[in-house]
């Protein structure tokens, strides 16, 4: 009995530790870890989108997106922040892709990492006629690492409006 006890706690302090290793608080106390982290929020009202699934394309080290790119794959929390972590240098380009249904209401698109890093990367509203009439909301400022994505998410009824426009 005493044997199994003792291997159930051996058991329990090695997951623990694991656990506590592959923890992002762990990784960004790692000086040579590099955090990246996306907000998505709603166009109208400006608050954080939670729960909602994107994804990150990664150049190649030239800068170049090709054919078959790495891509990320994230999800926002209840504070609407997507996080990446880059063990190694990120690469010097990167593009957000959203989930069907969303529609980036403001100019992100492609951005340098260096860029991204230093200042961040803001929400820049770009009007789409259709879409995203006019800035209906106030967006917060981006701080350092962090890029800020305006989103509005579409019915069914402008998914299907904006397939038949393109």
């Amino acid at each position: 009995m005493r044997t199994k006890r003792r291997l159930l706690g051996c058991y329990l302090v090695t997951t623990a530790l694991l656990s506590i290793r592959n923890n992002p608080v762990y990784a960004q106390s790692n000086p040579s870890a590099t955090t990246i982290r996306v907000l998505l929020v709603d166009y109208k009202t400006g608050r954080p989108l939670k729960s909602h699934k994107l994804w990150l394309w990664l150049s190649n080290k030239d800068g170049e997106l090709t054919e078959h790119p790495v891509t990320l794959t994230g999800k926002t929390g209840k504070d609407g922040i997507a996080v990446f972590q880059f063990g190694q240098s990120p690469p010097p380009r990167m593009w957000v892709d959203l989930r069907i249904g969303d529609w980036a209401c403001a100019s992100t698109g492609e951005f340098a990492t260096s860029e991204l890093l230093q200042n961040g990367i803001g929400a820049h509203f770009a009007a789409d006629a259709n879409l995203c009439k006019s800035q209906p909301a106030a967006f917060p400022e981006p701080q350092p690492g962090e890029i800020i994505v305006v989103i509005r998410h579409l019915n069914l009824w402008l998914q299907l409006r904006r397939s038949s426009e393109q």
